[in-house]
This record gives C-alpha cells, sequence and structure tokens, in this order.
C-alpha cells in the first residue's frame, strides 16, 4: 500500500465527520464532495468494499495506525 503524504489533520477533516456506518462508495463520494485532495479520493476507492463504522476503521484501512478522531 502506498503512503499517503497527506497530512494526517487534512484526512482527519474528511473521514471524522462522515456519517457512519458506511461503504467505500459512500466515503469516496463525500470526500469528493467537500473537495478532499485527489490522493486521499484515490486512497478510498481503493479501499475493500465494505461497511466502515467508524473513522478508525477506516483510518486502518488508509494504512494509518489509530483513529485519527481530533476530538
Amino acid at each position: 500500500m502506498a503512503r499517503l503524504t497527506t497530512d494526517i489533520d487534512t484526512i482527519a477533516k474528511f473521514i471524522d465527520l462522515v456519517d457512519y456506518p458506511c461503504n467505500r462508495d459512500e466515503l469516496v463520494a463525500y470526500a469528493e464532495s467537500h473537495n478532499a485532495p485527489d490522493e486521499l479520493i484515490d486512497a478510498l476507492e481503493k479501499m475493500p468494499e465494505q461497511q466502515y463504522q467508524n473513522s478508525g476503521e477506516v483510518a486502518r484501512g488508509l494504512g494509518i495506525s489509530g483513529s485519527v478522531r481530533m476530538s
């Protein structure tokens, strides 16, 4: 898996605010509609098609350790 160069705060901005649970396509649509960096959209598109229960699951799917929740 390629390492994301987008900073963790930017990634968190997009995956923390999604309504969970959601699937990969919903994550991609949310990121696209909120002008996420192309690199993040590409990485989301490569994740397995499944239901994600929270931002921590998405972070792990992106290869980021632990939760990125900022609150």
